[in-house]
């Protein structure tokens, strides 16, 4: 809950936010479903391994939201900005490689808890590349993430789920 009331201290102290109610319902819906794909993956992991499921969530987005697209009629690439395309391709794939290596390795919890630092890298970094000011509620909410990733990694782990399933 901290985490998550961080993060929406730093979307609502961000400048021009326009705070809708579907807005909300859209944001709810998100964390909802990433919940479940986190949750969905912390189990698939246990019959693959990490690599193998992001080139396969890589593949199925980009399948998807090519169709979608070519639907619209937006299949297009300036041929100046096919590096750009690049990167940010190559950027997003060590993402989810490195989300499915921390969701082995800690669990959907603390790995869920921990991917909300997204938002403070991304005040941060715009502060420093794009000379985008801290306002005073991004940097409370920044704070909150990070007692909140910090409380999360002093917890115990729990034993996986086939572990705490067996007889003693």
């Amino acid at each position: 809950m901290l985490a998550a009331a961080g993060a929406g201290v730093i979307a609502a102290g961000s400048g021009n936010v326009d705070i809708t109610g579907a807005g909300i319902v859209f944001s709810l819906a998100a964390a909802a479903s990433f919940a479940v794909y986190l949750l969905a993956g912390d189990r698939l992991l246990h019959r693959t391994d990490s690599m193998r499921i992001a080139a396969g969530t890589a593949v199925g987005a980009s399948a998807s939201l090519l169709t979608f697209a070519a639907i619209a009629g937006e299949v297009r690439v300036p041929a100046d900005r096919w590096w750009q395309l690049l990167i940010y391709g190559g950027a997003t794939a060590s993402a989810f490689a490195f989300m499915f290596a921390a969701l082995r390795r800690l669990g959907s919890q603390r790995t869920s808890v921990l991917l909300t630092l997204e938002a403070v890298f991304a005040i941060v970094l715009a502060a420093i590349f794009l000379d985008e000011g801290l306002a005073a509620a991004q940097a409370l909410g920044g704070a909150a993430v990070l007692a909140a990733a910090v409380i999360i990694s002093l917890t115990p782990l729990r034993p996986p789920v086939e572990a705490a399933a067996e007889p003693p």
